[in-house]
């Protein structure tokens, strides 16, 4: 009886071990591979790209001169109050 024993548990452990090497030799074949190229894009797409891109690039400019008037601003305010501070006896 343990005979047999041993012999399924090292049928089943040579079924798993066969399954691992399986797997990792598929995982080695997945990473040397290089991946396929992108189709490339339409003409359609790329302007449409190219123009959500000048979008983006716009209105992050945009955003930059707003906060930098801001921060002008405020420094002008406290220069402001700093002049009537010092003005007054």
């Amino acid at each position: 009886m343990g005979t047999l024993l041993r012999s399924v548990l090292q049928g089943f452990g040579w079924r798993v071990g066969e399954e691992a090497a399986r797997e990792a030799l598929a995982s080695a074949e997945r990473a040397l591979t290089p991946p396929p190229e992108p189709p490339p894009l339409d003409p359609k797409a790329l302007a449409s790209a190219e123009k959500a891109r000048a979008k983006e690039e716009a209105r992050a400019a945009k955003a930059k001169a707003a906060a930098k008037a801001r921060t002008d601003k405020e420094i002008e305010a406290e220069l402001k109050a700093l002049k009537k501070r010092l003005k007054q006896p």
